[in-house]
């Protein structure tokens, strides 16, 4: 799940999810970015943790009508980082609209955060999404399943 409140899911073979925050850095003035150095190496370990075939699903965000230029741009930049990073590591990845996800895992459920963090504590009971806030760790844990749905079933970050 891309942006500054947004996390990498793994969901390896044994089933047991492993969620994390976007690493980021606060500069000054609390202005936040990706920590890239931090995300390179997220990455570098779940590869070696035994995941070779890592396939990363990443939500393809795109400009909306009522989004400010400011929030346009660090979305944008957001997946651009992300994709680099990926690139980098040679982790194929995927990107997929929020539309098309959510439609195949939440189904008939609203589209919004609520229903992303009440699916993934359905389907997750044991990960730590007991804040609102942690609508990323739960949006990246349903890109995860979808990841394993639809790519050949290989665990899936991001």
């Amino acid at each position: 799940d891309v942006g500054l409140s947004g996390a990498i899911a793994v969901i390896p073979p044994d089933g047991k999810p492993i969620v994390c925050d976007i690493p980021t850095l606060t500069l000054e003035k609390s202005r936040r970015v990706h920590d890239v150095i931090g995300m390179r190496g997220l990455l570098e370990m779940i590869k070696r943790i035994g995941h070779d075939k890592i396939i990363a699903v990443v939500e393809h965000v795109h400009a909306m009508p009522v989004s400010g230029r400011v929030a346009l741009f660090g979305m944008g930049r957001s997946l651009g980082t992300i994709e680099g990073v990926l690139g980098c590591l040679d982790i194929p990845f995927e990107l997929v609209s929020p539309q098309k996800w959510k439609k195949a895992i939440l189904g008939g459920m609203a589209k919004g955060k609520e229903s992303s963090l009440l699916k993934a504590r359905q389907l997750f009971p044991s990960a730590s999404l007991t804040r609102k806030k942690d609508d990323g760790r739960a949006e990246a844990l349903l890109l995860a399943v979808y990841g394993k749905r639809f790519f050949n079933d290989p665990p899936c970050p991001i």
